[in-house]
């Protein structure tokens, strides 16, 4: 898996149990994502979005980085990451010891049991060799990712641990809470780009570009998993365009906003849902495919 990084990263413990809460009516969305008939360039980086107003707009935005751990929105607002944790940054781009990582690396950063804000020393290119744990991305490349075998991986303070073969998935959010993935550009993966399952909610899915994939975003695993009853996710101000098939997002059970977002040209469908999920879709705009069994 490459991750080309263009700024940094924000370091969150993933919670091992999820946070469950009822399932919200419509009423009160305003509180929670306010503007949702806002529109937002994709072409530029102007504020056009609150997202991009409360941090990327203002003129010390350079100088005040975290700064951006206030600005979350939609279901995940109130997420800090490593807000007030120590800066970490990664001079490496070595991944050559996923059971010992190397001070100065990637996994060394993502294997520590406290917040870390973690910053890049300069643009790299990062090739994975296992999955990477615990972290919450803002601003990242990640493309191309492959099934991996599994092994001993170190994730936190303690010793390596044995864990499981991947599934592909670019992003795979489980049994979590509170989680913000944002200005992300993802494509390529074996599996999907985003699932988020096993109980995660309060997830926010904002200002990120999914191109050149089959499954996009999947919230909630299976048509079984009635832990994903309590799930609310937020999906905004994303752009889906350059051949992505479905799942932009395929959703179950929770309850879901899906706004502000750009559809351009999909295959098999855009937005989809099952189990009697309740879907919020307001202010997205479609451009449908040429093909007319699709529009």
């Amino acid at each position: 898996m490459g991750i080309k990084q263009c700024c940094y990263i924000l370091y969150f413990t993933l919670a091992l149990v999820a946070l469950l809460q009822p399932v919200r009516s419509a009423e009160g969305v305003g509180e929670i994502l306010p503007s949702v008939n806002e529109t937002r360039s994709l072409q530029a980086c102007e504020a056009y979005n609150i997202i991009d107003k409360c941090w990327r707009g203002k003129a010390d935005w350079e100088n005040n980085r975290q700064a951006l751990a206030d600005c979350a929105q939609g279901f995940a607002k109130g997420t800090y990451g490593g807000k007030w944790g120590d800066v970490y940054t990664v001079t490496s781009n070595l991944d050559d010891d996923v059971a010992n990582p190397k001070e100065g690396t990637l996994r060394f950063a993502a294997a520590q049991n406290r917040p870390l804000w973690i910053i890049f020393k300069n643009d790299m290119v990062i090739n994975l060799n296992q999955e990477l744990v615990n972290i919450i991305i803002h601003n990242i490349n990640i493309h191309d990712v492959k099934v991996l075998p599994g092994g001993m991986i170190k994730s936190n303070d303690g010793p390596p641990i044995l864990r499981q073969a991947s599934d592909g998935d670019t992003i795979n959010v489980a049994g979590s809470s509170q989680i913000w993935i944002d200005h992300c550009s993802l494509s390529k993966s074996f599996d999907g780009l985003v699932d988020v399952t096993l109980g995660s909610t309060h997830v926010t899915i904002s200002n990120c570009k999914f191109t050149q994939q089959s499954k996009a975003i999947l919230l909630g695993a299976d048509d079984t998993h009635v832990q994903d009853k309590g799930m609310l996710a937020t999906v905004a101000f994303n752009m889906f365009t350059d051949n992505v098939d479905q799942r932009m997002p395929r959703c179950r059970f929770g309850f879901f906003q899906v706004v502000n977002n750009n559809y351009d040209r999909w295959g098999t469908y855009a937005i989809g849902g099952s189990s009697a999920p309740t879907i919020l879709c307001q202010g997205n705009r479609f451009l449908a495919p040429d093909d007319q069994i699709k529009k």
